[in-house]
């Protein structure tokens, strides 16, 4: 029994699905998703390189290097999210490659740089419109300039260029799914359910303070219970800031299946799917801060002491009776039985309804006093808010309500968006006469880079391509300081060279996971694989040592271009889109208030004819 309970731990610690009673804080820290995500990265990286480089593959493509670089450059934090990524990416570069395939058997680009200019603007013009998620525009936007970048100077190429850099794509993506999915897997689902019962438990440790700070004598001791609640509160809300980001991510997740799969012994519990999960922890929220607002402005007279004298034993009963019931909804390494769970149940509203009996009788009781109409209120509407709170527990438990399907949005047309696809084409327009025009090419070394780091630091709006600009340039100098150490190291030497970024891959991949360095990190782990594995065309007649500084130099000019260019095209400030979005918040809210008003109105309306009706008109007798 005990090795089987081991099996089963291990399998909840390695799928990232945790049991809510678990006191051990590795299991579930931070610094155990940041070493899993590490090992997925260097895994990944690994897989792709031996493919690339072990196989048949290298005899048969170009551009090798791209394999292991798009393979890390897909892989995301949750399975979900790198699924969506990867489904994006192919939506948009499948029929791209069907329209390269055209263009290049038609002869329609070769030398032929006004035209090839043309169609290069074009689809980056659509791409910039089609793609709403930065991530996926960044590498469509990739795919679109390595082909028009191979391909404006060269016509030896094969005749299915196109295809091959499809294929070079999709063995990253296949690589990046493969690995998410089996590699210590983190499903945005389990991380859902493992933030709602987290929240779900601290929510009645919240409870419970509030209650002990509503049977105190004075004000000074209910402060002490009410400061370590709002301690746990700011907790909760913390961790919900991220869940709401995460519901995204399970777009493109069988999330009904995973939660069927492991939640089988549970079903006849709660049954809830994420979106009820969530509306569940808001409603216990929005009643449990009422609770502690009520107790906040209480005052601690004589009413309050008869109150609390009366119900302290049947409140303490009725927090532990919740306290009991909601660890039933919790995972539990041992099952519970039904009858268990229904006894708890019972034992919660036979509870409430003992505080609801002795806080009528003690309302009678008090009716020889005079007590101030606030007092009588705020008590009374804690009670309600602690019925309130019941109801809900019972009917999330009983009751099953009909789920509504999803419905994909149509795409609809966007003038924000228009404006922003243009404003992308502009500016690269501008960085790719370092590629189309002949005399630019040979004074940049063909400027590949100077393109490519005008595409990967488009942004949203002027403040969010500052930062990636900035994160990019860090991310590029790091990232060629250890390229020049392998090299130093390595030579040319192909395995020792994947042997020497495999430690600064786990690097990257641990720090890729906070906020603050994601991209940097991202731009320094894909840095040292082109500059050790391959080069982009026209520049393999540099050594490898020049190759570095020839990136960072090309990525500052880049950086320089799409820096001036933003603010003058367009410019697009954070502050203005919050300002709209604020208006069109405070106009749907606008439109609410009348239309409840206008509801009221017809609803008064017709009483007040009714009445009319009903009224005796004693003149005639």
């Amino acid at each position: 029994m005990d090795l089987l309970l081991f099996f089963q731990t291990i399998r909840h610690i390695y799928l990232n699905y945790h049991f809510g009673e678990r006191s051990s804080r590795w299991i579930n820290s931070t610094l155990t998703r940041h070493f899993q995500f590490s090992f997925r990265m260097i895994i990944a990286f690994s897989l792709a390189s031996f493919l690339t480089y072990g196989t048949n593959l290298k005899n048969h493509l170009s551009l090798l290097f791209m394999i292991p670089n798009i393979t890390i450059l897909l892989i995301q934090e949750t399975f979900g999210l790198t699924l969506s990524t990867n489904i994006q990416l192919m939506l948009i570069i499948i029929p791209l490659s069907i329209f390269f395939y055209i263009l290049q058997n038609f002869h329609l680009i070769y030398y032929h740089y006004l035209l090839s200019e043309f169609f290069y603007l074009f689809t980056s013009l659509i791409i910039s419109y089609q793609c709403t998620q930065i991530p996926t525009r960044k590498l469509s936007l990739l795919f679109n300039s390595l082909f028009f970048v191979t391909i404006i100077n060269q016509k030896n190429l094969p005749k299915f260029f196109a295809f091959q850099l499809l294929e070079i794509f999709l063995i990253g993506i296949f690589i990046s799914i493969l690995i998410s999915l089996f590699i210590f897997p983190l499903f945005a689902t389990f991380d859902i359910e493992n933030r709602f019962n987290y929240c779900l438990l601290h929510l009645q440790h919240m409870y419970h303070l509030i209650i002990q700070a509503y049977l105190c004598q004075d004000q000074i001791s209910a402060k002490i219970f009410l400061s370590r609640a709002h301690i746990i509160e700011k907790m909760i809300r913390k961790t919900m800031i991220t869940t709401q980001s995460r519901f995204d991510e399970t777009y493109y997740e069988p999330s009904r299946l995973l939660q069927k799969l492991f939640n089988r012994k549970r079903r006849y519990i709660i049954d809830l799917d994420l979106q009820d999960q969530q509306d569940l922890i808001c409603s216990l929220i929005l009643h449990i801060c009422s609770l502690e607002l009520l107790v906040k402005q209480c005052n601690f007279n004589e009413y309050h002491n008869n109150c609390m004298k009366e119900l302290k034993s049947s409140l303490l009963n009725l927090s532990q009776c919740q306290s009991l019931f909601i660890s039933c909804l919790i995972p539990h390494s041992s099952s519970i039985t039904r009858d268990e769970v229904l006894n708890h149940l019972t034992n919660l509203q036979l509870s409430f309804d003992s505080v609801h009996s002795l806080y009528i009788k003690v309302r009678l009781q008090s009716t020889e006093n005079t007590f101030q109409s606030d007092d009588v209120l705020s008590h009374a509407f804690f009670l309600f808010q602690l019925n309130s709170i019941v109801q809900l527990l019972t009917k999330t438990t009983l009751v099953n309500r009909k789920k509504q399907k999803l419905i994909k949005n149509l795409v609809q047309g966007n003038w924000s968006r228009c404006l922003t696809a243009l404003k992308t084409m502009i500016i690269i327009a501008v960085g790719s006469i370092f590629v189309m025009i002949p005399y630019l090419a040979n004074k940049f070394e063909n400027g590949q880079w100077i393109l490519i780091a005008v595409c990967m630091t488009q942004g949203d709006t002027v403040g969010g391509a500052f930062t990636t600009m900035k994160m990019r340039l860090i991310g590029t100098l790091f990232g060629a300081m250890w390229a020049y150490i392998t090299y130093l190291s390595a030579g040319d030497d192909t395995y020792r060279t994947i042997l020497m970024l495999c430690p600064w891959i786990f690097f990257c991949g641990y720090m890729k996971l906070f906020p603050q360095w994601g991209y940097t990190v991202t731009v320094a782990a894909s840095t040292p694989i082109v500059v050790n594995l391959g080069r982009l065309p026209f520049a393999d007649s540099l050594p490898a040592g020049n190759y570095a500084l020839l990136r960072i130099q090309q990525n500052v000019i880049g950086i320089s271009i799409a820096l001036v260019l933003t603010i003058i095209i367009f410019p697009v400030f954070a502050i203005d889109l919050l300002k709209e979005n604020i208006h069109s918040t405070l106009e749907l809210c606008r439109n609410n208030v009348e239309s409840i008003v206008h509801i009221y109105k017809k609803v008064f309306h017709n009483e007040d004819e009714n009445t009319d009706k009903n009224l005796i008109d004693f003149s005639k007798f």
